[in-house]
């Protein structure tokens, strides 16, 4: 009896010793008082309930800014003959930029010539014209001064051989199959086409109005003096 009696004392001094706190740096009772006073800046820590809903921070998606849209200052389209020029001014018009160009017209001086030989008589160049009237060719004249071209029929004068030969393969597409490419030194009218403040969409538009005209070409305006407003007249 005096066994478990002094037992059971001494585990009641040790209950009492636990309680009041003596053994408190050997046996943390779970709360940790201490620690939120060894924390950095412990007065921005937000203590929570243990039951409490505790979710993590969903970070901000910032939308990504549209891309920029490309703008031209200046693109010119051409060179035309002066008929060429009204029948460009009916497509510009047909793909939605009537009224959105000015012309600049001047006298260049082209070396290359793309012609159907001399005929015999004005008669047989006369049919010839006729026959190119039917299949859509417009733009040519029959050549009437002296020389290696008379009664020859003119169907353009460029500055380049490539342009020449471009007008070659669009004559040949349509059905002109004798004509020919050979070195003409002249002086012809030639319209361009500028348009000004554009954007892709209408760069695009402009390259494929390019497609439709053989030797022609796009680039930038290069500091050519254009006339205001759009023109019809040649």
């Amino acid at each position: 009896m005096k066994t478990l009696f002094s037992l059971l004392l001494i585990a009641n001094l040790a209950f009492f010793a636990v309680q009041a706190g003596f053994f408190g740096h050997v046996l943390p009772d779970g709360r940790e008082p201490a620690r939120s006073a060894d924390q950095i800046s412990p007065e921005k820590l937000n203590l929570l309930p243990a039951d409490a809903d505790v979710k993590a921070p969903v970070a901000a998606v910032t939308p990504a800014p549209p891309p920029a849209t490309k703008t031209y200052a200046c693109v010119e389209l051409g060179s035309f003959s002066v008929d060429d020029a009204r029948r460009a001014e009916t497509l510009i018009a047909g793909v939605g930029l009537a009224g959105r160009y000015a012309q600049r017209k001047t006298d260049e001086a082209a070396s290359y010539i793309v012609y159907l030989p001399p005929f015999k008589t004005k008669a047989d160049a006369d049919r010839a014209s006729a026959e190119l009237h039917r299949i859509g060719v417009n733009d040519f004249f029959i050549i009437q001064e002296n020389g290696p071209f008379k009664l020859a029929i003119s169907l353009g004068v460029f500055r380049t051989e490539e342009a020449a030969k471009a007008q070659l393969t669009s004559l040949s597409q349509l059905g002109v199959r004798n004509a020919k490419t050979g070195e003409r030194s002249t002086t012809v009218a030639k319209v361009y086409f500028q348009f000004r403040n554009i954007d892709q969409e209408t760069d695009a538009k402009i390259v494929e109005l390019k497609a439709s005209f053989a030797g022609t070409e796009v680039h930038d305006c290069a500091g050519t003096a254009a006339s205001t407003g759009s023109s019809s007249g040649t």
